[in-house]
């Protein structure tokens, strides 16, 4: 996905999500990058030793290929404007910007109980329909 992403953007992948994902709602401490990470004040994993003792996890990710499936870091606050943003804050969600991210449509869309397993609502359906 990470790499369709590029190819249809021109943009690396880390770049178009901090330019269309992230930067539109304003999510200032959302990265990927381990060096900018070092920046913000973070919290880190631990891993136990034969010992019971606590070590810092050093390993976070070996390279950015992991990227487009996890290796995200962001703040609380971050994580806390963008549901915000999800549940539609007037002062987040409806900036010319912000609502480029996430249509108003999608974001009801989201907010509804889901349909059952294997079944897609009625629109989705037909769509999906391949023809005879």
């Amino acid at each position: 996905m990470a790499r369709i992403i590029e190819k249809v953007t021109g943009l690396t992948f880390e770049r178009a999500v901090q330019t269309l994902i992230l930067e539109p709602p304003d999510l200032r401490n959302t990265c990927y990058d381990l060096q900018e990470v070092m920046c913000h004040t973070a919290a880190f994993g631990h891993d136990a030793e034969e010992s019971g003792r606590l070590i810092v996890a050093r390993e976070w990710k070996d390279n950015r290929a992991n990227n487009g499936g996890a290796g995200i870091a962001s703040s609380v606050a971050d994580l806390l404007r963008w549901a915000r943003f999800h549940l539609v804050d007037p002062a987040i969600a409806t900036t010319p910007a912000a609502a480029g991210v996430l249509p108003s449509p999608y974001r009801a869309a989201m907010q509804t109980t889901p349909a059952a397993a294997g079944v897609l609502p009625s629109p989705h359906r037909a769509a999906m329909q391949t023809p005879p």
